[in-house]
């Protein structure tokens, strides 16, 4: 008798984190323009700048994990990684404090990429 769970609770699983990445990618990627057009219309300051690249790399990295976890490649758990700690360490680096959505959001995420490595899902 083994533990493996059934393949629809993989797929699930797998479809669940396909699904979020999706759509935090393209999320990231619309802040980032939002706050291009906020530069643009109410003038350039420093943080409006590194909100707009900050959320725009978020937004990549999101789509990169989405495509290398289609890939079935580690290398999702890694890019993950990064986006999670891009947006904690960019929230402490202008005095906002850690942002508590992004790092619980990130270590779900994470913990889920895990469950597929163990799974053998992705590898």
């Amino acid at each position: 008798m083994t533990n493996d769970p059934p393949s629809e609770q993989k797929s699930e699983l797998l479809s669940a984190l396909v699904s979020t990445f999706r759509l935090v990618g393209i999320i990231g990627l619309a802040f980032g323009a939002i706050h291009l057009v906020s530069i643009l219309t109410a003038g350039y300051t420093d943080v409006r700048a590194g909100d707009a690249l900050v959320n725009a790399l978020i937004g990549v990295l999101a789509l990169l994990t989405l495509r290398t976890l289609a890939q079935g490649r580690l290398l999702a758990i890694a890019l993950c990684g990064s986006a999670v700690l891009l947006s904690v360490f960019y929230s402490f680096a202008i005095g906002r404090g850690l942002n508590f959505t992004s790092a619980v959001v990130g270590a779900l995420g994470l913990g889920a990429l895990v469950v597929l490595w163990r799974r053998g899902e992705i590898g």
